[in-house]
């Protein structure tokens, strides 16, 4: 009990001095990271004179801060999962040690497929709906400039990729966990399919801006890493027969 009170303790205090690195090494290059971030920004306002501003003498060293808080939490996930998984490990059967391994090596692939994903695809259209309610607005009579806030866009870009990484990318996760405990049959997800498209279709309503091409990619992600997940419980599960028969041959 006290060895594994101490490896806990070890763990944290490693786990939180990652954080800090990260903390750091992200105020260093804070801005190379924000040139990095405005991309999709001045991608769509580069046929106009748009330009961050700031209001506060405190206001682009508290940007610098808030966006090492946001990238130190995100980037040290992988950590703190590796952690968990060493420190669970050495209670485990064999076998669950390695559907724990698969879990935590999913759980990498997710982080960097979300923020790909969310960057190339997601948040331009979400900065496309958001920036076209100004020219709206200029056609009906009421004029509005934006002079966007450094500190405002960074936080809202954050909570953006966190939000759509935690609230999307983890469906693979809560379904592969679901099918293995339920022992679902691939027959039976295909039965429910219409269902399950309905739910998504009600998910990609909340979880997208409101415009129809966002709706469509949130919906289309949420379709495509469902598919994936039954392609792979078809393979697992012919597998699985084909080992029984051979086992029994």
């Amino acid at each position: 009990m006290f060895f594994h009170f101490n490896e806990l303790k070890f763990r944290t205090f490693y786990y939180i001095f990652g954080i800090f690195i990260n903390f750091f090494v992200t105020y260093a290059h804070a801005p190379q990271i924000i040139k990095l971030i405005t991309v999709p920004f001045f991608d769509f306002t580069k046929k106009k004179d748009f330009d961050f501003i700031f209001t506060t003498i405190l206001e682009v060293f508290n940007t610098y801060i808030s966006l090492s808080i946001y990238n130190s939490f995100f980037f040290s996930l992988p950590i703190l999962y590796y952690f968990s998984y060493s420190f669970l490990k050495s209670g485990l059967y064999k076998f669950e040690k390695h559907i724990l391994f698969k879990l935590l090596i999913f759980e990498k692939i997710c982080i960097f497929v979300s923020l790909i994903i969310t960057y190339l695809i997601i948040y331009p259209n979400v900065l496309s709906f958001l920036l076209t309610l100004d020219m709206i607005t200029e056609k009906n009579f009421i004029v509005l400039k934006m002079e966007t806030k450094l500190f405002e866009y960074i936080e809202f870009t954050s909570k953006c990729f966190i939000f759509y990484y935690f609230f999307i990318f983890q469906l693979p996760l809560f379904m592969s966990i679901y099918i293995y405990n339920k022992k679902i049959k691939p027959n039976n997800l295909y039965k429910k399919r219409r269902s399950i498209i309905l739910i998504f279709s009600i998910f990609s309503c909340i979880f997208s801006t409101p415009d129809i091409q966002s709706l469509l990619i949130i919906l289309f992600l949420f379709l495509f890493l469902f598919e994936f997940i039954v392609f792979i419980t078809i393979l697992r599960f012919k597998y699985k027969k084909l080992f029984l028969k051979k086992r029994v041959a």
